[in-house]
């Protein structure tokens, strides 16, 4: 089997990093791998075609960003180009874009509705072929998703039904369990993993920093990428230094995959505070570094916990200070609890690694392979 991966290959984000470690696993694995740009249907057609041709099976890696150039989508006219089924990888799935005025709340009589829509549709390119590429089930013969409750959210979209596997985020295990322990007590070294982004309660932090009676440090591993997030960061920078932590709050900037694993090995406390998340990366990586997590109580968290109730691998909190201060102070002082935590997280190392999921995934190729 030939398996074709279309995923971006010059952006240094997460969907890059996780194919290319699924590309290796699987090649691993005995299984030939052509890896594929998706702008190399726009720089160098007939290299892309003729790639795509040796494939048997086309896995795509979608985010909407990878399949536009100056807002000009060009996923459809991709997936018609391609002659074998087509596998669609769905990294982030909501009922609405967080991160723009929901369309779904424009209101007003008939002409005036119809016009606001259009102005919506002029001013978020991104969602609305989002919105174009789900109706059209994504050129797919079939789906995966990271968290059972995609499922409902696509049908509830109007995606059509199509065979849908549920794969979580890999984790690669960059550490032994034995560097489950806190380093620089009395102090506290906490941390958060990414870039910096608004869908992280930071107003929830800086409350839980003001509550910590202990002393601590902080650190933000990672940076920001684009305007939005540099604006973002020049006011979590103007109020780090109104507060007077300057000294103790690092933010590191964008950083190598080595330059993080450093970072991320120094801190005791991991904190994925989030508002809204539909898949994360970074509590990922964060457990493969075998360093707690004390996440807030959103969908996606609840879904792993649920997952293995005796044995969760991080701990879940109310996004309210109280909450996420005691469940700091709960796991500094208390060793069972220590235990029972790294327990879960092995567990879900384990689960949750490449090597455990490609196996479902090629399960999952085949099946197209035999119809």
């Amino acid at each position: 089997m030939t398996a074709g991966w279309i995923y971006p290959h010059r952006n240094a984000c997460g969907i890059t990093r996780y194919s290319r470690e699924y590309i290796e696993t699987l090649r691993s694995d005995g299984m030939t791998v052509v890896e594929i740009d998706p702008l190399l249907l726009i720089t160098n057609k007939p290299l892309f075609l003729s790639k795509v041709t040796l494939c048997d099976i086309i896995h795509v890696q979608y985010d909407t960003r990878s399949f536009t150039i100056r807002n000009r989508d060009f996923y459809l006219k991709m997936v018609e180009r391609i002659g074998c089924p087509i596998i669609v990888t769905l990294h982030e799935v909501y009922e609405e874009d967080p991160f723009a005025f929901p369309r779904s709340a424009i209101s007003g009589f008939l002409p005036a509705k119809l016009l606001r829509r259009l102005i919506w549709h002029v001013r978020h390119p991104l969602q609305n072929a989002h919105r174009r590429h789900l109706r059209n089930g994504f050129g797919a013969a079939g789906l995966i998703v990271h968290h059972y409750y995609h499922i409902g959210i696509l049908n509830k979209c109007g995606c059509p039904r199509l065979p849908v596997c549920v794969l979580p985020h890999p984790v690669i295990s960059i550490a032994p369990s034995a560097l489950f322990r806190l380093t620089s007590l009395p102090e506290i070294h906490l941390g958060a993993v990414g870039s910096i982004n608004p869908a992280f309660n930071y107003d929830l932090l800086f409350s839980v920093l003001e509550r910590i009676k202990r002393p601590w440090t902080f650190t933000w591993i990672g940076g920001a990428k684009n305007t939005d997030q540099r604006l973002l960061l020049e006011s979590i920078r103007a109020h780090v230094n109104n507060m007077g932590w300057s000294d103790r709050f690092l933010v590191t900037g964008v950083l190598s995959e080595e330059q993080m694993t450093k970072y991320l090995f120094k801190i005791d406390v991991a904190l994925a505070l989030f508002i809204h998340r539909s898949t994360s990366g970074s509590i990922a990586r964060i457990i493969g570094a075998c360093k707690p997590v004390v996440a807030s109580d959103i969908t996606l968290v609840r879904e792993i916990c649920d997952a293995s109730p005796d044995e969760p691998p991080l701990l879940m909190v109310k996004p309210e200070p109280d909450s996420v201060t005691n469940a700091i102070e709960n796991f500094i002082t208390d060793p069972l609890l220590q235990k029972r935590l790294l327990e879960g997280m092995e567990k879900y190392r384990i689960k949750a690694s490449y090597h455990s999921l490609v196996p479902m995934l090629r399960t999952f190729y085949r099946g197209y392979l035999t119809r």
